[in-house]
Protein backbone atom coordinates (compact mmCIF):
# COMPACT_ATOMS: atom_id res chain seq x y z
CA UNK A 1 0.00 0.00 0.00
CA UNK A 2 3.06 2.06 0.27
CA UNK A 3 3.61 3.69 -3.27
CA UNK A 4 6.87 6.16 -1.91
CA UNK A 5 8.69 7.65 0.81
CA UNK A 6 11.28 10.10 1.68
CA UNK A 7 13.16 9.61 5.36
CA UNK A 8 14.99 12.98 6.44
CA UNK A 9 17.65 12.18 8.48
CA UNK A 10 18.27 15.28 10.20
CA UNK A 11 15.11 15.53 11.60
CA UNK A 12 14.33 11.65 12.17
CA UNK A 13 10.93 12.50 9.84
CA UNK A 14 9.20 10.64 6.96
CA UNK A 15 7.01 11.50 4.22
CA UNK A 16 4.98 8.34 3.24
CA UNK A 17 2.61 8.27 0.49
CA UNK A 18 0.17 5.02 0.85
CA UNK A 19 -3.33 4.23 -0.07
CA UNK A 20 -5.68 4.53 3.13
CA UNK A 21 -7.39 1.29 2.24
CA UNK A 22 -4.59 -0.75 2.15
CA UNK A 23 -2.74 0.38 4.91
CA UNK A 24 -3.32 3.41 7.87
CA UNK A 25 -0.72 5.56 9.03
CA UNK A 26 -0.98 4.20 12.58
CA UNK A 27 0.04 0.54 11.69
CA UNK A 28 2.82 1.90 9.48
CA UNK A 29 4.14 3.53 12.30
CA UNK A 30 3.41 0.13 14.40
CA UNK A 31 5.66 -1.83 11.56
CA UNK A 32 8.46 0.76 11.32
CA UNK A 33 8.68 0.63 15.37
CA UNK A 34 8.37 -3.53 14.93
CA UNK A 35 11.58 -2.94 12.83
CA UNK A 36 13.32 -1.08 16.10
CA UNK A 37 12.70 2.27 14.89
CA UNK A 38 10.27 3.88 16.75
CA UNK A 39 7.92 6.00 15.14
CA UNK A 40 4.80 7.75 15.77
CA UNK A 41 2.29 9.82 13.54
CA UNK A 42 3.10 13.48 13.05
CA UNK A 43 -0.04 15.02 12.11
CA UNK A 44 -2.31 18.38 13.17
CA UNK A 45 -0.86 21.58 14.78
CA UNK A 46 1.63 19.58 17.37
CA UNK A 47 3.36 18.12 14.27
CA UNK A 48 6.06 20.64 14.35
CA UNK A 49 5.90 20.42 18.77
CA UNK A 50 6.88 17.07 17.84
CA UNK A 51 9.69 17.54 15.45
CA UNK A 52 11.19 20.28 17.64
CA UNK A 53 11.14 17.69 20.74
CA UNK A 54 12.50 15.37 18.81
CA UNK A 55 15.68 17.37 17.48
CA UNK A 56 16.49 18.48 21.35
CA UNK A 57 16.44 14.80 21.88
CA UNK A 58 15.58 15.26 25.84
CA UNK A 59 14.47 12.17 26.34
CA UNK A 60 17.03 10.09 24.48
CA UNK A 61 19.60 11.99 26.48
CA UNK A 62 17.42 11.63 30.03
CA UNK A 63 17.42 7.96 29.17
CA UNK A 64 21.07 6.87 28.65
CA UNK A 65 21.77 9.09 31.38
CA UNK A 66 19.87 8.17 33.79
CA UNK A 67 21.06 4.20 33.26
CA UNK A 68 24.68 5.13 32.82
CA UNK A 69 24.49 6.45 36.41
CA UNK A 70 22.88 3.93 38.17
CA UNK A 71 24.94 1.59 36.66
CA UNK A 72 28.13 3.62 37.65
CA UNK A 73 27.22 3.12 41.46
CA UNK A 74 27.36 -0.30 40.88
CA UNK A 75 30.30 -0.61 38.87
CA UNK A 76 32.64 2.25 40.42
CA UNK A 77 32.63 0.58 44.08
CA UNK A 78 33.29 -3.19 42.10
CA UNK A 79 36.48 -1.33 40.14
CA UNK A 80 37.46 0.01 43.06
CA UNK A 81 37.20 -3.65 45.38
CA UNK A 82 39.18 -5.15 42.59
CA UNK A 83 41.84 -2.72 42.06
CA UNK A 84 42.65 -2.35 46.03
CA UNK A 85 42.48 -6.24 46.40
CA UNK A 86 43.64 -8.13 43.34
CA UNK A 87 45.95 -5.04 41.99
CA UNK A 88 47.14 -3.57 44.88
CA UNK A 89 47.04 -6.58 47.25
CA UNK A 90 45.81 -5.24 50.12
CA UNK A 91 45.89 -8.39 52.69
CA UNK A 92 43.20 -7.56 55.00
CA UNK A 93 40.93 -7.10 51.77
CA UNK A 94 41.73 -9.84 50.56
CA UNK A 95 41.46 -12.22 53.60
CA UNK A 96 37.74 -10.97 53.62
CA UNK A 97 36.89 -11.40 50.12
CA UNK A 98 38.45 -14.70 49.78
CA UNK A 99 36.76 -16.47 52.66
CA UNK A 100 35.06 -19.32 51.97
CA UNK A 101 30.86 -19.25 52.66
CA UNK A 102 30.11 -21.98 54.90
CA UNK A 103 28.49 -24.91 53.31
CA UNK A 104 29.04 -23.73 49.84
CA UNK A 105 32.00 -25.52 48.86
CA UNK A 106 34.61 -23.26 47.41
CA UNK A 107 32.65 -20.80 47.04
CA UNK A 108 34.31 -17.58 48.76
CA UNK A 109 32.61 -14.02 49.63
CA UNK A 110 34.04 -12.10 46.63
CA UNK A 111 31.92 -14.42 43.91
CA UNK A 112 28.82 -13.37 45.62
CA UNK A 113 29.94 -9.56 45.87
CA UNK A 114 30.33 -10.00 42.30
CA UNK A 115 27.29 -11.28 41.18
CA UNK A 116 24.97 -9.13 43.39
CA UNK A 117 26.30 -5.77 42.59
CA UNK A 118 26.92 -6.44 38.89
CA UNK A 119 23.35 -8.25 38.17
CA UNK A 120 21.35 -4.99 38.29
CA UNK A 121 24.07 -3.79 36.35
CA UNK A 122 23.30 -6.42 33.04
CA UNK A 123 19.02 -5.90 33.82
CA UNK A 124 18.81 -2.62 33.97
CA UNK A 125 21.99 -0.84 32.25
CA UNK A 126 22.10 -3.52 29.80
CA UNK A 127 18.46 -3.68 28.78
CA UNK A 128 18.20 -1.02 25.60
CA UNK A 129 21.38 -3.18 24.47
CA UNK A 130 19.19 -6.43 24.50
CA UNK A 131 16.18 -4.43 23.24
CA UNK A 132 18.02 -3.47 20.09
CA UNK A 133 19.75 -6.51 19.73
CA UNK A 134 16.92 -8.65 19.79
CA UNK A 135 15.24 -6.62 17.41
CA UNK A 136 17.83 -7.17 14.97
CA UNK A 137 17.73 -10.97 14.99
CA UNK A 138 14.05 -10.87 14.22
CA UNK A 139 14.76 -9.27 11.18
CA UNK A 140 17.72 -11.63 10.89
CA UNK A 141 20.56 -8.59 10.93
CA UNK A 142 23.25 -7.90 13.26
CA UNK A 143 25.01 -4.64 14.52
CA UNK A 144 27.26 -3.39 17.14
CA UNK A 145 23.94 -4.31 19.88
CA UNK A 146 24.38 -7.76 19.26
CA UNK A 147 28.17 -7.91 19.15
CA UNK A 148 27.91 -6.41 22.88
CA UNK A 149 25.45 -8.59 24.03
CA UNK A 150 27.23 -11.58 23.07
CA UNK A 151 30.06 -10.95 24.79
CA UNK A 152 28.32 -9.38 28.04
CA UNK A 153 25.95 -12.68 28.31
CA UNK A 154 28.48 -14.80 27.57
CA UNK A 155 30.98 -13.55 30.30
CA UNK A 156 27.97 -13.31 33.04
CA UNK A 157 26.36 -16.54 32.14
CA UNK A 158 29.73 -18.24 31.71
CA UNK A 159 30.84 -16.54 35.55
CA UNK A 160 27.40 -18.12 36.58
CA UNK A 161 27.86 -21.37 35.98
CA UNK A 162 31.22 -21.35 37.45
CA UNK A 163 30.15 -19.72 40.78
CA UNK A 164 27.23 -22.55 40.86
CA UNK A 165 30.65 -25.61 40.12
CA UNK A 166 32.28 -23.35 43.18
CA UNK A 167 29.43 -23.89 44.99
CA UNK A 168 28.96 -27.24 44.58
CA UNK A 169 32.80 -28.37 44.85
CA UNK A 170 33.47 -29.04 42.14
CA UNK A 171 35.95 -25.92 41.41
CA UNK A 172 38.75 -25.06 43.65
CA UNK A 173 38.86 -21.81 42.48
CA UNK A 174 38.40 -19.94 39.15
CA UNK A 175 38.37 -16.06 37.85
CA UNK A 176 34.78 -14.77 37.34
CA UNK A 177 34.13 -11.94 34.72
CA UNK A 178 30.66 -10.15 36.60
CA UNK A 179 32.74 -7.11 37.01
CA UNK A 180 34.46 -6.79 33.38
CA UNK A 181 30.85 -7.65 31.69
CA UNK A 182 29.31 -4.51 34.12
CA UNK A 183 32.02 -1.96 33.58
CA UNK A 184 31.77 -2.55 29.39
CA UNK A 185 27.70 -2.35 29.64
CA UNK A 186 28.34 1.07 31.63
CA UNK A 187 31.10 2.37 29.21
CA UNK A 188 28.64 1.56 26.39
CA UNK A 189 25.97 3.50 27.80
CA UNK A 190 28.05 6.53 28.27
CA UNK A 191 29.31 6.15 24.82
CA UNK A 192 25.46 6.05 24.01
CA UNK A 193 25.09 9.34 26.76
CA UNK A 194 28.01 11.26 24.46
CA UNK A 195 25.88 10.10 21.06
CA UNK A 196 23.02 12.08 22.14
CA UNK A 197 24.07 14.83 22.90
CA UNK A 198 26.45 15.56 19.65
CA UNK A 199 23.37 14.61 17.45
CA UNK A 200 21.50 17.45 19.88
CA UNK A 201 24.61 19.58 18.83
CA UNK A 202 24.40 19.11 15.30
CA UNK A 203 20.89 20.08 15.14
CA UNK A 204 20.82 23.18 16.91
CA UNK A 205 21.41 24.78 13.54
CA UNK A 206 18.31 22.99 12.11
CA UNK A 207 16.40 23.67 15.30
CA UNK A 208 17.21 27.97 14.77
CA UNK A 209 15.62 27.56 11.29
CA UNK A 210 12.68 25.74 12.54
CA UNK A 211 11.80 27.93 15.67
CA UNK A 212 12.46 30.98 13.13
CA UNK A 213 9.67 29.68 10.61
CA UNK A 214 6.13 30.91 11.13
CA UNK A 215 3.47 28.65 12.78
CA UNK A 216 0.63 30.03 11.01
CA UNK A 217 0.36 31.60 7.61
CA UNK A 218 -2.47 33.65 5.79
CA UNK A 219 -3.99 31.47 2.81
CA UNK A 220 -6.20 32.90 -0.12
CA UNK A 221 -8.96 30.51 -0.63
CA UNK A 222 -11.18 31.30 -3.63
CA UNK A 223 -14.83 30.10 -3.81
CA UNK A 224 -17.63 30.72 -6.11
CA UNK A 225 -15.15 34.23 -7.81
CA UNK A 226 -14.76 35.33 -4.21
CA UNK A 227 -11.18 35.59 -2.54
CA UNK A 228 -11.10 35.19 1.37
CA UNK A 229 -8.28 35.16 3.72
CA UNK A 230 -8.01 32.47 6.03
CA UNK A 231 -5.69 32.13 8.81
CA UNK A 232 -4.17 28.50 9.04
CA UNK A 233 -1.31 26.44 10.54
CA UNK A 234 1.45 25.87 7.74
CA UNK A 235 1.15 21.97 8.00
CA UNK A 236 -2.03 22.56 5.91
CA UNK A 237 -0.65 24.47 3.63
CA UNK A 238 -0.68 22.45 0.36
CA UNK A 239 0.86 22.64 -3.49
CA UNK A 240 -0.85 25.07 -5.26
CA UNK A 241 -2.53 26.78 -2.47
CA UNK A 242 -1.81 31.51 -2.47
CA UNK A 243 -0.38 32.57 0.83
CA UNK A 244 -0.15 36.44 1.46
CA UNK A 245 2.97 37.81 3.34
CA UNK A 246 2.89 41.20 4.01
CA UNK A 247 5.55 43.90 4.45
CA UNK A 248 7.68 43.19 7.53
CA UNK A 249 5.94 39.90 8.33
CA UNK A 250 8.44 36.62 7.14
CA UNK A 251 8.04 33.93 4.63
CA UNK A 252 6.12 30.93 5.94
CA UNK A 253 6.68 28.22 3.53
CA UNK A 254 8.99 27.97 0.30
CA UNK A 255 7.00 29.40 -2.68
CA UNK A 256 6.99 31.17 -5.27
CA UNK A 257 6.08 34.64 -5.97
CA UNK A 258 2.77 34.80 -7.70
CA UNK A 259 2.18 38.48 -7.62
CA UNK A 260 3.31 42.00 -5.62
CA UNK A 261 7.24 43.22 -5.03
CA UNK A 262 9.32 43.19 -2.49
CA UNK A 263 12.78 42.76 -0.50
CA UNK A 264 13.28 39.83 1.67
CA UNK A 265 16.27 39.07 4.23
CA UNK A 266 18.09 35.58 2.87
CA UNK A 267 20.58 36.08 5.34
CA UNK A 268 19.61 33.11 7.55
CA UNK A 269 20.44 31.11 4.56
CA UNK A 270 22.46 32.76 2.20
CA UNK A 271 24.75 34.99 4.98
CA UNK A 272 24.10 37.61 2.57
CA UNK A 273 23.13 40.86 4.76
CA UNK A 274 21.98 42.76 1.94
CA UNK A 275 18.11 42.25 1.28
CA UNK A 276 17.02 40.04 -2.18
CA UNK A 277 14.89 41.94 -4.40
CA UNK A 278 11.47 39.31 -5.30
CA UNK A 279 9.28 39.73 -8.05
CA UNK A 280 6.71 37.57 -9.72
CA UNK A 281 8.67 34.02 -10.32
CA UNK A 282 11.07 34.79 -8.10
CA UNK A 283 11.55 31.81 -5.79
CA UNK A 284 11.56 32.46 -1.80
CA UNK A 285 12.37 30.79 1.31
CA UNK A 286 10.43 29.42 4.31
CA UNK A 287 11.31 32.10 7.72
CA UNK A 288 13.26 34.39 5.60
Amino acid sequence: GVSRSVVNFATGAAQVQHDPAVITPGELAGLITGLGYPAEVLAGASSREQQVEGLERRDEISYYLSRFLGSCLLTVPLMAIMVLSMWLGLPALTQFLRHPVPGLGNLDRWAFIQWAMATPVFALGGWPFYHDAWLAVKRFSTNMQVLVTMGVTASYLGSLVFMVLLGLGQLTHVDLYFGEGAMLITFMLLGKVLESVAKKKTSEALLVLMKLQPMKAIRLDTVDGVTREKEVGIEFIMKGDVVRVMAGEKVPVDGEVVSGNSSVDESMITGESIPVSKQPGDAVIGGT
